[in-house]
């Protein structure tokens, strides 16, 4: 996979991760019951991670419209409630098909710029 499909910006100061690809980024706590937690690298070590599982990123990373708006594949509803219970608004598009054939939201979007102030 690529970067965009293991990480994105949901917010500010506001990321979503999928831990398997930056073992680094976890901090082991308790190893004999697996309990761990996020160790953002210095360079955003200010933003809040939200992790996420492989059965919430099988339909691709949401993409941030604005700084208050997320847009998110509709099938995935652990996604969409943690992005919601930040105080984000989420807009939710069937993804399902497009996903396993054609890849996520951004890569069918394309962002290379936006202005967010």
């Amino acid at each position: 996979h690529h970067l965009t499909a293991n990480i994105a910006v949901v917010g500010p100061k506001l990321l979503m991760v999928y831990p398997p690809a930056f073992p680094e980024w976890v901090e082991v706590i308790d190893k004999k019951n697996n309990v761990t937690r996020p160790k953002l690298p210095p360079f955003i070590d200010d933003f809040e991670a939200i992790w996420v599982d492989r059965e919430e990123v099988k339909y691709g990373m949401p993409v941030m419209l604005d700084r208050q708006t997320v847009l998110c594949p509709k099938e995935a509803k652990g996604m969409i409630k943690k992005i919601e219970e930040r105080g984000f608004k989420t807009v939710n598009v069937p993804w399902k098909n497009h996903a396993s054939l054609a890849g996520g939201l951004r890569c069918k979007i394309s962002v290379v710029k936006r202005d967010i102030n």
